[in-house]
């Protein structure tokens, strides 16, 4: 019984320690967000996050981890009625990626701290890019191959865009449904 307390405690102190890491490196960047910062938002000592993540390298790979699973997670749970449906929600996402930067600047610092972290951020891109072409699939009912080089299509230009840190006021939701619009119609051949 108290071994199972423990392992519940250690995975809620983990998700605090998780969230309130994803928070501050979104807002300020891997590089200024300190272990004290993260133990601070978390509410725990520093020896806590210390000892959860010896080293901030390791956190910055398991917000990344968590905030792809979510995505991914987000993309297979999401059951669009129609193509226009799907477009309107690959807007938003778009969207909101694309004014909200933190998670590129947070994929760039993370896949520039070592080559293995490059690796496994590439992977995470895989991972979303598959996730992304099975949605693209089944919506638009293209051939598996065309879906494919679609979603890397559209995930490079969210990523450019957001890399660009795009002034809001400069992209419009409705443009970029236009032109996601545009792309999932070429796809489809409609």
């Amino acid at each position: 019984m108290a071994s199972t307390m423990r392992v519940r405690r250690s995975r809620s102190d983990r998700r605090r320690v998780l969230d309130a890491a994803t928070e501050l490196f979104l807002d300020g960047g891997l590089q200024q967000t300190t272990i004290d910062m993260v133990a601070d938002r978390a509410g725990f000592p520093r020896k806590t996050v210390q000892r959860l993540y010896p080293i901030k390298r390791l956190l910055a790979t398991d917000v990344a981890e968590d905030m792809c699973h979510r995505a991914v997670d987000r993309v297979r749970r999401h059951q669009p009625r129609d193509i226009d449906h799907l477009i309107d929600t690959l807007a938003i996402w778009t969207y909101v990626g694309t004014t909200r930067t933190g998670w590129v600047r947070l994929y760039n610092e993370v896949a520039t701290v070592d080559h293995p972290y490059a690796i496994d951020t590439s992977e995470r891109r895989e991972r979303l890019r598959e996730a992304l072409s099975e949605l693209l699939t089944n919506v638009t009912s293209c051939h598996p191959s065309r879906a494919e080089a679609t979603a890397d299509f559209l995930l490079t230009v969210a990523i450019g865009l957001a890399a660009q840190k795009v002034d809001s006021t400069d992209l419009q939701l409705a443009t970029i449904r236009r032109q996601i619009g545009i792309v999932l119609r070429g796809a489809r051949g409609t």
